[in-house]
């Protein structure tokens, strides 16, 4: 039998949900990460940290996962916008998930899928979105397979999320 996730989340899951929900702080944790993921900092030179704002209510279906970690939109930085385009799209977003893990999890592209399209379609808005999973388990785990259908053919493989997948080792 299937159990629920949403009633074996832990105790540090909402601790770290409590923690990090405040922009700032959420903030400071993707900088400090970034120290150590070279993609990830490539990612926070491209928009301004200090427009950071949660997506409220981000996601819940408690039926199949529970809840998403956390949840953002940040504005593009000016100086990553062409002159072309910046009276047009001066407020150029991107999201971000963040979710905690504490063990290997092979559901977690899935999972992230998920919340990503519940959260486009509440929003009505299609927009650049980078998942950052913040892993303490005791496991290596590397998330470099970043496709959708990683058993299928390799023809298929190739269909990629419909997001930016980053792993931030923190254990």
């Amino acid at each position: 039998m299937k159990e629920n996730n949403a009633n074996a989340r832990t105790g540090h899951d909402s601790y770290f949900r409590s923690v990090f929900k405040a922009p700032e702080r959420a903030a400071e944790l993707l900088k400090l990460a970034a120290r150590h993921n070279e993609s990830l900092a490539e990612f926070l030179k491209t928009v301004d940290l200090s427009t950071l704002t949660e997506i409220s209510e981000s996601f819940s279906d408690t039926e199949s996962f529970g809840y998403a970690d956390l949840a953002f939109t940040v504005k593009i930085t000016d100086s990553e916008v062409s002159d072309h385009n910046k009276a047009r799209d001066a407020d150029l977003l991107v999201g971000i998930l963040e979710e905690h893990k504490s063990s290997k999890d092979p559901n977690i592209t899935a999972q992230l899928v998920k919340y990503w399209y519940h959260i486009m379609a509440k929003n009505q808005r299609n927009i650049p979105t980078v998942a950052i999973v913040f892993y303490n388990g005791r496991e290596s785990w590397n998330l470099e397979n970043k496709t959708m259908f990683p058993n299928y053919p390799k023809y298929y493989r190739n269909i990629g999320l419909p997001f930016r997948l980053e792993l931030v080792d923190i254990g």
